[in-house]
């Protein structure tokens, strides 16, 4: 009983303050990227402990996890006595009625938003191309007749990289393929779909803090990873001036747009952040920024229980 009780304790822990860290990671230099993973790995990692906890109750002596205690730290020796068996069967039968319910409107949410926004993101690709505008040759680029300044991208088959008329007369040709490079940023990274799964985990548990900060710091997050990617091919200050033509414009009715989020904190950014981050050094801090997050509710758990057996042992 210790370790699934130690898996849901430390589930709940991670749920209501691991987005602390989280939000301190996203207030420093470190690649968008790299929080984009912990911040999805931490949500999972939240539902796939609950679940572990819940499963190693029901088992028939918890699956032998047990017997791994006999090796661990005299501590754990105050903690490890028998249980009552109606008791654990009690707590699993809650604990899986709760996952239930919980995975259960995960579904449902996220089945709604997907139904909901696809058919706003086609009804708005269908004004698009009814609308006075004309699409680049050869590409997913659509110039819309407008003189607003704007710049923005939606989701489909194919995406869709939308620019107006305003945006194309204002901004340095530089400028004008850093906004573009930006919004091809968001397809090729599936910023959208990521968002939609963000957005339904907050929805299914709305009263834990880490799913409720996830959509907001998930939206500028991806906004920040898209400005690297262009400073990539065109430079942080064609980047820079982007954002500030931008910056006037309305937000979009859909998809992504390029100024919508955080401007002031992003042109910080970018005169922070180095010009270009090697792939191999970024691909093994996300795989450590990954296996610390999925540890993290299990290790606080113990710890935990950890504690509270050398403080009454």
């Amino acid at each position: 009983m210790i370790i699934a009780t130690a898996l849901l304790v430390g589930s709940l822990l991670m749920a209501t303050f691991g987005h602390w860290p989280l939000l301190v990671l996203l207030r420093s230099d470190c690649d968008p990227r790299v929080s984009i993973v912990a911040w999805l790995v931490g949500l999972g990692s939240v539902f796939a402990t609950s679940i572990g906890g819940v499963v190693l109750l029901g088992l028939p002596g918890h699956g032998g996890v047990a017997e791994l205690l006999e090796t661990l730290h005299s501590c754990w020796s105050t903690l490890h006595h028998g249980a009552v068996p109606e008791l654990e069967r009690a707590l699993a039968v809650v604990g899986a009625l709760t996952v239930g319910v919980i995975v259960g409107r995960l579904g449902w949410v996220a089945a709604r938003q997907n139904s909901v926004r696809r058919t706003r993101r086609e009804r708005y690709r269908f004004l698009m191309t009814v609308a006075d505008s004309n699409r680049v040759a050869g590409t997913n680029v659509v110039w819309l007749d407008h003189p607003v300044p704007v710049a923005f991208s939606l989701a489909g088959r194919p995406g869709v990289v939308a620019v107006s008329r305003g945006a194309r007369d204002l901004l340095r040709p530089v400028a004008l393929a850093a906004a573009l490079e930006h919004e091809q940023a968001h397809l090729r990274g599936r910023h959208h779909l990521l968002l939609d799964v963000v957005d339904a985990a907050a929805a299914a548990v709305s009263v834990a803090p880490l799913f409720r900060e996830a959509p907001r710091a998930m939206r500028e997050l991806v906004e920040l990873a898209a400005d690297e990617a262009a400073v990539h091919r065109c430079g942080s200050a064609a980047v820079a001036d982007a954002l500030r033509v931008l910056s006037a414009a309305p937000p979009a009715a859909e998809g992504i747009a390029m100024a919508n989020r955080a401007v002031r904190g992003r042109l910080a950014h970018l005169s922070a952040a180095p010009a270009h981050r090697a792939a191999a050094g970024r691909t093994l801090v996300c795989s450590a920024a990954a296996l610390v997050m999925a540890l993290s509710p299990g290790m606080l758990g113990l710890v935990l229980w950890a504690a509270v057996a050398c403080s009454v042992g």
